[in-house]
């Protein structure tokens, strides 16, 4: 038995060092909050964040994998940032980013319905952060009134409603 405890500590080492140096680590000591998406009253786009008492100042909204060469990239649409803390659930319109809010880096929502979001809100170079949410473009124009897409995989619940998106658990 003495001869199988270094193998098994250098093992979790191993892994643990390789989970954390592709960015990959799971875990969620550091996750509070969500975010999901609803349609608007003019029929655009708009984020939902329940902060949870985080004090988000920084949303990423990147794209599914794409092939780019020799490696797979995650493109990034937008990368807001605030001079102010939002510790409180807000809204935030995409296709028009409103003060405080301004744009630090990316190319812009895709218009394409099979495009893949994945978003999250956090606190600007810290790694305190909400859950990532995933949707397609194409589903959130069909999230009906009263709901918030908060996924895309039939593991997880898609939509939820309001109320149940406001909880902090």
């Amino acid at each position: 038995m003495k001869k199988l405890f270094p193998v098994f500590l250098v093992t979790s080492v191993l892994t643990s060092l390789s989970a954390a140096g592709c960015g990959n680590l799971a875990s969620t000591d550091h996750l509070q909050g969500r975010v999901g998406f609803v349609v608007g009253p003019e029929q655009q786009i708009i984020l939902r964040v329940n902060p949870c008492g985080l004090n988000i100042n920084e949303i990423r909204i990147s794209g599914g994998a794409e092939q780019m060469g020799d490696y797979t990239a995650n493109p990034t649409y937008l990368i807001l940032h605030s001079p102010e803390q939002h510790p409180e659930p807000f809204d935030l319109d995409l296709g028009q980013i409103d003060s405080p809010w301004t744009m630090a880096s990316g190319q812009g929502l895709p218009e394409n319905p099979g495009k893949v979001l994945l978003v999250t809100a956090g606190i600007q170079d810290e790694i305190d952060r909400t859950g990532q949410t995933s949707a397609y473009v194409g589903d959130i124009w069909e999230v009906p009134p009263g709901m918030v897409q908060v996924g895309i995989y039939s593991e997880e619940r898609q939509l939820i409603t309001e109320e149940e998106f406001l909880r902090c658990t």
